[in-house]
């Protein structure tokens, strides 16, 4: 029972102390990964965020690039001036594209949509989406496609030009080769290795992208968009920029989307999506170093304050010894334990020292009256046995007297038939009694003190037989 109390007791010491050490530093750093989370997650939003406006920033500065060297070109004496060949300006500006490798060409077309394209063929192409916009006044962009004319994957800009007089001439197309635009985005890195990527918020396809074989595909955004990125599509669809985190239910994995539309004259909006772990691995690492360093540091705490309470606990355990010994009656009342502090443990040693004096004492004592009693015994055996000699010599008196007192018993049976007879003979006798009257008084004082004698006979043996 008392070594189940002492582990008890230190069992309970240990977990306590163990217990507010490993809750303290766990909250500490439970605390600090939360907060550092929370704080790198804002940044990581801040920096998507600005890291997206810098791509459709930079986007916006290519489109409206071309489109001010188109606007320059259109506003050439050359170009409009009606009198002039429509030949001899397609000759002059892709002589002046022709130093820019990111041109496919040039193509420049007349009020009616019929001109020479970049491959120098005379053609009607009134019906192309960009140039029936640029036909009608309105700077247009197509996006990236397949040119059926050039054969590669191509960007139309069209810019109307106006002539002499004001009225509308025509148009100027310049072809860009999209692949710049996509080596464009693919240079730029968010995360370990995540690319923007541009879409068009009406069709939900790509514009550009790190990997060409989704515009050459035709792939859109808004095909089986996942339900945790539909709150998303509806702000891009509307226009609006922002950043949040959205979590892919399949992988379970957290993204950071930010959006940014390129603004101009395009429908095209800027998204960045980075796995979070790409920012948050080094955080996720600080925190499994600290949750190593919290378990050496735990180990390292178990072990000192298991030594402290091994050492704490000494004077108990010797106490527990002590009380051991005396208990099987081999203990040495002699011996103190030592006080080797002056807290509450110290204070129960001393108590325990003063209660083994004061037991000692009386032990002590004990063993004097033990010694005295012994003596009264050997004296006590002694006067039992002269006692029980006497006692046999008084039985044996007793013994003697009662076969007198029997002996006695039948003389005065004997005396008194005499007496009676004696009685008898004297009313027979009555007249001689008067004349010996003297006589018979003599004889019956005689008698009556005989009988009296007879009677303290009798108690003497009566009150011998009741000691006995």
């Amino acid at each position: 029972m008392q070594k189940k109390l002492f582990s008890s007791l230190k069992a309970r010491l240990l977990v306590s102390i163990l217990s507010i050490i490993i809750v303290s530093n766990l909250f500490l750093v439970c605390f600090l990964f939360v907060n550092s989370r929370n704080e790198l997650m804002k940044s990581l939003a801040e920096q998507n965020s600005n890291f997206t406006y810098s791509t459709a920033l930079q986007i916006h500065n290519i489109n409206d690039r071309e489109y001010k060297m188109l606007d320059s070109l259109s506003k050439l004496p050359l170009i409009r001036d009606e009198s002039v060949d429509i030949r001899k300006k397609w000759e002059m500006i892709n002589a002046i594209s022709k130093e820019d490798s990111s041109y496919i060409g040039m193509a420049i077309y007349d009020e009616k949509g019929i001109g020479y394209t970049t491959t120098g063929k005379y053609q009607d192409l009134h019906t192309r989406e960009y140039l029936t916009k640029a036909l009608k006044g309105n700077v247009s962009i197509l996006d990236p496609n397949w040119s059926p004319v050039n054969g590669k994957l191509s960007t139309f800009y069209a810019v109307p030009f106006y002539g002499q007089d004001s009225r509308q001439a025509g148009a100027v197309v310049a072809v860009v080769d999209s692949l710049g635009l996509c080596q464009t985005v693919s240079e730029m890195i968010m995360g370990k290795n995540s690319h923007p990527y541009v879409i068009n918020i009406k069709t939900g396809k790509y514009v550009a992208h790190s990997d060409v074989e989704f515009l050459k595909q035709e792939k859109s955004l808004y095909d089986n968009v996942p339900a945790e990125l539909e709150s998303v599509i509806r702000k891009i669809k509307s226009g609006e920029f922002g950043s949040e985190f959205c979590v892919d239910k399949n992988t379970k994995k957290e993204y950071s989307v930010s959006y940014y539309p390129v603004g101009g004259y395009t429908d095209w909006t800027v998204i960045c999506s980075a796995p979070a772990d790409d920012f948050l691995g080094g955080l996720n690492r600080l925190f499994l170093l600290a949750v190593v360093i919290f378990c050496v540091f735990t180990f390292f705490a178990v072990f000192i304050v298991s030594a402290f309470v091994l050492k704490l606990l000494k004077p108990l355990n010797v106490l527990k010894s002590s009380i051991k010994m005396i208990a099987s009656g081999n203990g040495d009342l002699t011996k103190r334990i030592e006080i080797s502090s002056d807290d509450e443990i110290g204070e129960v040693v001393s108590g325990f020292n003063e209660f083994i004096e004061k037991l000692h004492k009386i032990i002590s004592d004990v063993k004097a009256s033990k010694d005295r009693l012994l003596c009264f015994d050997s004296k006590l055996q002694c006067s039992a046995e002269n006692s029980n000699s006497s006692i046999s010599n008084i039985v044996s008196n007793i013994d003697i007297v009662n076969e007198e007192i029997s002996k006695q018993s039948n003389c005065v049976d004997a005396t008194a038939d005499s007496v009676r007879e004696v009685a008898d003979n004297i009313s027979r006798l009555d007249s001689l009694v008067l004349e010996q009257a003297k006589g018979t008084e003599n004889a019956s004082a005689a008698v009556e003190e005989m009988v009296g004698n007879i009677h303290s006979v009798n108690n003497s043996v009566e009150k011998m037989a009741e000691r006995f």
